[in-house]
């Protein structure tokens, strides 16, 4: 099966077998999408400076930052794009801010964050959220690991790099309560996997419509060769086991939101399921308890459309605890 993402690119997506025990089976099939060309995983740039829209929100910016760790195609120094969203009051308040970090899909890039910078600046705007910094940064179709030869070492730029720059360049709350992770698709299971990866960064992790079960299907040779001792490190179900034991603790928030349409919908019960059996708790929202994702498909808009206030309190509510 094939999905474009916003008629970008496709993810290629391995339907799995079966639900894992104690996953629902309940709600309409998968779903269907069209099938295209799978693209040159070398291809494009990491910077979309002249894509970007700032949507008329004066405090929604575009900033680069040169990489030494990404490394792409192994030619050395890279240049990164990213997006940061600094809430009204940041310029005048001399006061630090708690951090969103939002993780793109494939084919995405740093400008995909649009749609939930706008929803913040709404509720910020009118006092029904607190405020905060949402940063993204363009980071290609690798699922956000390292390569294994060493030419797009992703995981080592975000970690390494791009949260120490962000904490650097602007006045942000460095502890983990306040710096938390989001993503959608790749992104999605981006974001889970660096949560759990890094405790100590991360206290709180959002999945929309993640491809959890999408790695060893797009850049499975190109980023790891092929061999599940590349993966290893980056493999979010053995994160899960190997943090299982702070995890049942409520060391991290975890949220998973899958629509009925969503293309990696059963990859999202599955691990609901895992969870659920291994003792996990944890915030999961399907369209058996929230009516509105009946009918929704692989679109990071219409997730934040409809319950994008609910996405962002998750959040929220530690930052202001």
């Amino acid at each position: 099966t094939v999905l474009v993402f916003f008629g970008l690119v496709p993810l290629i997506w391995a339907q799995p077998a079966a639900p894992a025990a104690g996953a629902s089976k309940k709600g309409p099939g998968t779903g269907k999408a069209p099938k295209g060309q799978r693209p040159d995983f070398w291809a494009g740039t990491l910077n979309f400076a002249g894509a970007f829209n700032h949507r008329g929100i004066e405090g929604f910016k575009h900033g680069v930052v040169v990489s030494k760790k990404i490394n792409f195609k192994g030619a050395g120094d890279t240049e990164i794009g990213y997006t940061v969203y600094l809430p009204p009051d940041y310029a005048t308040s001399g006061k630090r801010y708690p951090v969103l970090y939002f993780l793109h899909g494939l084919g995405g890039n740093e400008n995909t964050v649009a749609p939930v910078v706008e929803k913040a600046h709404a509720l910020i705007t009118k006092n029904e959220l607190p405020p905060f910094i949402i940063v993204s940064a363009a980071t290609g179709r690798g699922f956000y690991g390292n390569q294994f030869e060493g030419k797009f070492q992703i995981h080592d730029f975000y970690i390494g790099e791009f949260v120490p720059h962000i904490d650097q360049t602007y006045r942000t709350k460095t502890d983990r309560r306040h710096r938390h992770v989001a993503g959608f698709s790749m992104g999605g299971y981006g974001a889970l996997m660096y949560a759990l990866k890094h405790l100590d960064l991360f206290g709180t992790a959002t999945d929309l419509g993640g491809a959890l079960g999408a790695a060893r299907n797009n850049g499975w040779k190109e980023m790891y060769d092929a061999k599940e001792e590349h993966y290893r490190p980056f493999d979010l179900h053995q994160l899960t086991d190997d943090r299982l034991d702070r995890l049942k603790k409520g060391d991290l928030r975890l949220a998973i939101w899958i629509g009925s349409e969503d293309i990696v919908k059963m990859a999202n019960v599955q691990y609901h399921g895992q969870l659920e059996e291994k003792g996990v708790k944890h915030s999961y929202n399907d369209w058996n308890n929230r009516a509105q994702l009946q009918g929704v498909g692989h679109q990071l808009p219409r997730y934040i459309e409809l319950y994008g206030k609910e996405i962002l309190q998750f959040h929220t509510e530690v930052f202001e605890k």
